[in-house]
């Protein structure tokens, strides 16, 4: 972990930013005590941060905000790729809903999607904190893993070690500070904030399907055998299914076209079908056909199958936010129901007055001189009004004085704003940032209408 810290030439506030294994920057001005949480994002040769306040060091004013856009779209049905509810106990009917690069909240009230924020990557998958009051984003198949509390509005980030790829997540019903990641035949446990991981034996080839269990997780696999694996001790064969293992929950694995079968037992499976996507509810087991139903049933009562929410379509994840409250999505399309009720569609279009999602400024590229930096909205007096930041990088130059210190192999890079085409100096701060080669940003200058303050990096 770096830190650097910068002062700011006006007021002398300093700003101490805290960089963190996996793209977190956590700023706190010294004076005030008030901490931002960025996120700093690596796509190819540009990088880009979001998550920017009025008490950060880049010192935006109350009204304005970084944006993803400020072309109004017209209105479009979202594409959902994923959904998970938080526990009850912190988020009573909160559920979650991520299409491929925005992370939404379903309004109870309107039954419909609402308060968009940016996802860290594109294509996750959400997953549930089971004793906590936020929600997982994971990238299955990659090796991100992100967690946040308010929304999307900031993200804390973990990741797999290098050359892994995510093939099963779960988090722990019993240890908030807990969650566990297979890559593979790999099983790494994680902490809060433990960033990589921890490297856990485990005898499986290829872990298809995690589930929390008080002091530990049951893991299973490809090959249909199922482990007792806890945080200290052996692993310990439970069962084998006859076929490879996709899904876990509670004491029931679903095996695709084999059916669904209790590890514990042998012999034939509870439920002979297709079922795929596989879900407990703490008392009760639902299971997506590929026709579209859904096998409802527990270790009291036998399988009370339910219709399809979208005929034809196979149910792909489910989100349990309160009792008797229940949501599923296929098709892309999130559905729910209330104590047994008809399945009842989640709104999900978007129209040209939602207002624009928080975006993310790209500060750097490597492969090129001048670029669209992200777009700002300013409501300055109640009046709205979008602009583009435009950057521009000049150098690199050999060496740079500044404040009478030399600075060596540094390019500047310039950021204007515009609105219709047109340069706009008043309404809105330009910047130019100082990045010195092996070192990052050492100054940040902020001009708006004709008074510039400077930020600088304290050695």
């Amino acid at each position: 972990m770096a830190t650097y810290r910068y002062q700011i030439s006006t007021s002398g506030d300093v700003h101490t930013l805290s960089f963190q294994p996996g793209g977190v920057v956590i700023d706190k001005a010294e004076d005030s005590g008030k901490t931002t949480v960025l996120t700093i994002v690596r796509a190819g040769a540009s990088y880009s941060m979001s998550g920017f306040g009025p008490s950060d060091f880049f010192d935006l004013d109350q009204w304005l905000r970084v944006v993803n856009d400020t072309t109004l779209p017209m209105p479009r049905t979202e594409y959902i790729h994923s959904i998970a509810a938080v526990n009850p106990k912190y988020g009573y009917g909160t559920v979650y809903a991520a299409s491929d690069s925005l992370l939404y909240k379903i309004d109870v009230v309107s039954n419909a999607i609402d308060h968009p924020n940016p996802l860290p990557l594109r294509g996750l998958t959400l997953a549930e904190d089971m004793n906590g009051g936020g929600v997982y984003a994971f990238q299955l198949g990659g090796r991100g893993i992100f967690w946040t509390s308010d929304g999307g509005t900031h993200w804390i980030s973990d990741s797999t070690p290098s050359g892994t790829g995510i093939t099963a997540f779960t988090s722990s019903k019993y240890n908030g500070d807990v969650f566990w990641a297979a890559c593979g035949g790999q099983l790494y446990e994680f902490t809060y904030f433990s960033i990589l991981g921890k490297a856990v034996d485990c005898p499986l080839g290829r872990i298809t399907a995690l589930e929390a269990t008080s002091d530990g997780v049951v893991a299973a696999g490809d090959d249909g055998n199922v482990y007792d694996v806890p945080r200290f001790g052996s692993a310990k064969l439970l069962g084998k299914a006859p076929a490879a293992i996709t899904g876990i929950a509670g004491n029931y694995i679903s095996t695709g076209l084999t059916g669904i079968f209790d590890y514990r037992q042998t012999g034939a499976p509870i439920v002979a079908g297709d079922d795929s996507a596989i879900y407990s509810t703490g008392t009760t087991i639902f299971a997506g056909r590929s026709d579209g139903s859904i096998d409802h049933f527990s270790s009291f009562f036998r399988d009370d199958q339910l219709a399809a929410p979208n005929p034809g379509k196979k149910v792909t994840q489910f989100a349990y936010p309160n009792q008797g409250e229940l949501c599923v999505l296929a098709g892309g399309q999130i559905f729910s129901q209330r104590d047994s009720s008809e399945w009842v569609p989640v709104n999900q279009t978007l129209s040209s007055t939602e207002p624009f999602p928080p975006g993310a400024l790209t500060l750097l590229r490597t492969d090129d001189t001048t670029w669209l930096a992200g777009y700002i909205e300013s409501s300055y007096k109640g009046v709205l009004k979008g602009y583009g930041y435009r950057a521009s990088a000049f150098g690199p130059f050999p060496q740079v004085v500044l404040d009478g210190v030399a600075f060596n192999d540094v390019l500047i890079v310039n950021y204007t704003t515009e609105s219709n085409g047109k340069v706009d100096e008043l309404n809105v701060p330009q910047y130019n940032i100082y990045f010195q080669n092996g070192v990052g940003p050492i100054r940040f200058e902020r001009t708006w209408n004709g008074k510039t303050i400077t930020t600088r990096l304290l050695k």
